[in-house]
């Protein structure tokens, strides 16, 4: 019993750590870490701040169409990816001016993936 005991305060323990990191971590509405960025558009608007996510995609007669994406937390993190995968660009068509995206990118910021979350919950963007 004091064995239980003892193992369930040391995995309290760990997650009180690991939860005073994340929440380090999420300091404002955007977030760029080492290959992946992730921000809320309508928290990010309405900070005020520097900080800025988003996507835009484009195409031209002559080409294939391209998708960008790009990450500011306004504290001097930047980055950004770019693609012309189809399945992504679709994805990036149900971006909102409140959602909350996620992307990742390689070396060469090619984008590897996007996640748009479409939420009804505040923070949104107000005009």
């Amino acid at each position: 019993m004091v064995s239980l005991r003892n193992g369930m305060l040391a995995l309290a323990f760990v997650c009180a750590l690991a939860g005073g990191a994340l929440a380090g971590s999420a300091a404002g509405p955007v977030q760029v870490f080492g290959n992946w960025a992730r921000g809320d558009l309508g928290a990010a608007h309405n900070s005020g701040g520097a900080s800025y996510i988003g996507c835009w995609s484009n195409s031209d007669p002559s080409g294939p169409p391209l998708l960008y994406c790009e990450a500011n937390d306004g504290a001097g993190n930047f980055n950004f990816c770019y693609s012309q995968n189809t399945n992504l660009l679709t994805v990036a068509q149900s971006i909102s001016s409140t959602a909350d995206l996620q992307f990742g990118w390689a070396t060469d910021h090619a984008c590897l993936w996007l996640t748009v979350g479409n939420y009804s919950q505040s923070p949104g963007r107000r005009s």
